[in-house]
Parts: C-alpha cells; sequence; structure tokens
C-alpha cells in the first residue's frame, strides 16, 4: 500500500475517532425521544455525549428534570459500559447503570422525580394532572424485556389529582415494589389527604395489574365522594373496590 494512502487511511481514521469523542452531548436527544416516542426530549445540554449534562423535559414542557452523568472510562477498557449518573446536586438523580447484554443493572439509585413526568410516560395520565414529587430509591435492580428483579420503595409527596374542576389531594402515597419468582409484587397507601388508599401491585412479564381500596375521609369534598363509587363497586363499609390492569 502507498504510504501517502497510509497517511491519509490513518488520518481519517483518527479524524472519525475525534469527531465521535468530542460528540456532543446534544447527541443523546435523538435516542431519548426515539425511544419515548418523543414524549421526552434532552435540552439544555452542556459538555459531551459521555460526559455532560442537560434537561430531561417533557414535549408538552408540563416538566423538567436535571441530568448529569459520565461513563466509567476503567469499565469501558474493561468491555462493560457503567454509567454514573449525578454529580454531586441534590436536585438531580444520582445512581449506577450497568448496560449488558440483556438489558440494564441499576445500583443505589435516588431520584425526586415531578409526578407530572408519569403523564409524560403514560398519556392516559393526563387527564388526571398528576401533582407532587416522587421520591424513588432502588440498591439494585435488573431491568430485563420480560422482567425486572431488585426492589424499589417510593414515596409520592403531596400527591394530588385533578380532573375537570374536581382535585383530589391524596397526601403521601407509598409504594413498596420487590421481584417474586414470576414478577413483581407490592403494596400502595397513603397517609392524610381527601382519599384513603390501600391495595397490591402485582406483574408479570409486561402485564401490571393493581387492586386498590379506596375510602373519601372526613374532609372529602361531596364532589368527589359522588366520583368514588363511579371507579368500582362499593361495599357496606363504604370502601370502594378498584381494579386496574395494563402493560408496561
Amino acid at each position: 500500500m502507498p504510504r501517502a494512502l497510509i497517511y491519509t487511511t490513518v488520518g481519517a481514521l483518527l479524524l472519525a475517532g475525534a469527531a465521535a469523542l468530542f460528540a456532543p452531548a446534544s447527541l443523546l436527544d435523538g435516542p431519548l425521544a426515539a425511544r419515548t416516542d418523543g414524549r421526552l426530549r434532552l435540552v439544555d445540554t452542556r459538555g459531551l455525549w459521555w460526559k455532560g449534562r442537560g434537561v430531561v423535559a417533557a414535549a408538552t414542557g408540563s416538566a423538567r428534570l436535571p441530568v448529569a452523568w459520565r461513563l466509567d472510562a476503567i469499565a469501558l477498557a474493561q468491555g462493560h459500559v457503567r454509567i454514573v449518573v449525578g454529580d454531586g446536586d441534590n436536585g438531580s438523580p444520582r445512581g449506577t447503570v450497568v448496560v449488558h447484554r440483556d438489558g440494564l443493572g441499576i445500583d443505589r439509585l435516588h431520584a425526586r422525580v415531578p409526578a407530572s413526568f408519569a403523564s409524560a410516560l403514560a398519556p392516559p395520565l393526563r387527564a388526571l394532572s398528576p401533582g407532587g414529587m416522587l421520591v424513588v430509591d432502588a440498591q439494585h435492580l435488573d431491568v430485563m424485556p420480560q422482567r425486572t428483579t431488585g426492589a424499589l420503595d417510593a414515596q409520592w409527596i403531596g400527591a394530588s389529582i385533578a380532573t375537570g374542576p374536581l382535585t383530589a389531594s391524596l397526601g403521601t402515597v407509598s409504594f413498596a415494589l420487590s421481584s417474586i419468582a414470576d414478577g413483581v409484587s407490592g403494596t400502595v397507601r397513603n397517609d392524610g389527604g381527601d382519599v384513603s388508599i390501600d391495595g397490591v401491585i402485582t406483574g408479570s412479564g409486561r402485564r401490571v395489574e393493581a387492586a386498590l381500596t379506596l375510602k373519601a375521609n372526613p374532609g372529602a369534598s361531596d364532589g368527589l365522594r359522588a366520583l368514588l363509587p363511579l371507579l368500582g363497586p362499593t361495599d357496606n363499609a363504604g370502601n370502594v373496590r378498584v381494579a386496574w390492569s395494563g402493560r408496561r
């Protein structure tokens, strides 16, 4: 091979490598939008694709979440993709994400996420306009296409939903989920608010089901008391049973 061609080839490879290495963090907006059908975007980015920061924003403009990340170079040299999320800023999520062939491994996750993000990820929830803040903690999760293993605890602080002129305060809603032999199982209950909530959540494969017991608290409005029986059957104690199922 002529020496000039060798120099040209090496130069082109070095240029391509430099271009990939110094690609901006904004490059990640496209994959995020594609994976969420355009419901989430990465905006206000700074830095590079492997070490940067930005804001995950709902396309509707209803929620924004600052994020920071860096790719672990040592792990990458060993053939592993390990991403450290967070940089000590208490306002952004933190944890470690390991990408493997079957899915993702998530360690020491802590995140405070506006509840309005739920309606961005699940459009049917937009009609309920969820308010408040979700605080999520998990020591370890393995997220795979057909199954998630591990345990997760979450609190929905200042929880509220609204539909039309009716707004309901739900106080603080607590979730505790853990994996079982064929899926996940957990509990949901709340403290305070206009409605008491107690129930269970189960999941298997891509199927998620919830069975909840709801009851209006003394301070609930007449409109809310009239609405609850429309959600499911009512027993002699005034408890409303609600069953829901869907796909994740």
